[in-house]
């Protein structure tokens, strides 16, 4: 509960409350739990005060100062903290739903699951702020300043984010369905202005911007990288083990995808977007379960990239593969009698067609390209 002789000096108004705090400095204001709904606060001075659970819905607190103080589970909605100062605050659970937050600066502040439904954060300061859970559904932030903010599983469904700076977020699990992700300012203040329209992605492109070591692995691994598809079946794993090592050790980046339970749409995902990071993918065909349904994913969308097929000599294809030989990319099926036959023949039956097939692929750009 908060210290009566606190609350009855807030009473008296902002000019006695900060001349007692000026006259106090090494006295911490005790307002938990007080009730200041709709009090006129502009310019209060409550540096360092503890106001945990407190009641300020309607205030006004225009211009004032809440650094470094205690605001858990405070109730601000509707409250007024335009160019109001509550840096380096912990304001973890509070509720500042429908708030005029504008210019406010908030560098440092916790607003881990703090509620902000419908706030107006237009231009706000939120440097360094750890936005964990919290709710910033329907708010405005246009304009305002998230560098190095922490936003992990962040709600900003409905918001918009219209040039807001962005440098140094951590980004994860967020939420964006209905935001308005316009000219994100990726990079710091005093530096050339880049902008990117997705949240989700602006770490991403300022790390290739920024770091030759990230474009060099992206490009090792555009250039590179093989997906494997076949069964983890004891018998089927041993064939798809001898490609990864066959293909290592010609310098390629193997990836190896377990096609033991049937696709399903977040493994659809994951294989289109591994079959575009590929050179050229091997496809093991033999005993196929949910290889045929991810083949559907990718062959048809991907006309640079080739497929190479297997299959163990002796045994049937799959009733519906013969629809993928029409595609120039498909390459004719590699029947092969052991795994001994795959390890002597990697060079001539799989690298070398897939390697001409890709060659015969980008040389009609390339003529373009030279007129």
């Amino acid at each position: 509960m908060a210290n009566d002789r606190h609350t009855e000096l807030l009473d008296e108004g902002v000019a006695e409350w900060n001349g007692w705090c000026e006259s106090n400095p090494g006295i911490r204001a005790d307002l938990r739990e007080a009730d200041l709904e709709d009090y006129d606060l502009r310019g209060v001075n409550l540096f360092g005060a503890d106001l945990n659970g407190a009641d300020l819905a309607g205030a006004n607190l225009r211009g004032a100062v809440l650094t470094n103080a205690q605001l858990i589970g405070a109730d601000f909605a509707d409250a007024d903290l335009t160019e109001a100062t509550v840096n380096w605050a912990d304001a973890s659970t509070a509720l500042f739903s429908k708030a005029e937050l504008t210019l406010a600066d908030f560098r440092g502040t916790h607003f881990c699951e703090a509620e902000m439904t419908g706030a107006s954060l237009q231009g706000a300061r939120m440097t360094w702020a750890d936005l964990e859970k919290a709710n910033l559904a329907n708010t405005d932030l246009r304009g305002a300043d998230l560098s190095m903010t922490r936003l992990v599983r962040t709600n900003f469904k409905g918001a918009d984010l219209t040039g807001c700076r962005v440098y140094g977020c951590s980004v994860w699990d967020v939420r964006m369905l209905g935001a308005t992700q316009q000219d994100l300012i990726i990079t710091p203040e005093g530096t050339q202005t880049i902008t990117v329209d997705d949240l989700k992605v602006a770490q991403f492109i300022y790390l290739m911007l920024d770091n030759p070591e990230v474009r060099n692995v992206i490009d090792a691994i555009t250039s590179k990288a093989v997906l494997i598809l076949g069964r983890f079946t004891r018998r089927r794993k041993a064939v798809l083990d001898a490609l990864r090592h066959e293909l290592r050790q010609k310098g390629y980046l193997p990836i190896l995808f377990d096609f033991t339970r049937p696709g399903s749409r977040t493994l659809t995902e994951t294989i289109s977007l591994l079959g575009r990071m590929s050179r050229f993918i091997v496809a093991d065909i033999t005993e196929a379960r949910g290889i045929p349904q991810e083949l559907s994913e990718l062959i048809p969308f991907l006309p640079s990239v080739p497929v190479q097929p297997l299959l163990l000599k002796g045994k049937t294809r799959y009733a519906t593969f013969e629809h993928w030989t029409k595609y120039p990319w498909v390459l004719p099926i590699y029947e092969y009698e052991s795994l001994d036959a795959i390890q002597s023949n990697m060079t001539q039956k799989v690298i070398e067609p897939a390697e001409r097939s890709l060659t015969r692929r980008l040389q009609p750009t390339a003529r373009k390209r030279g007129g």
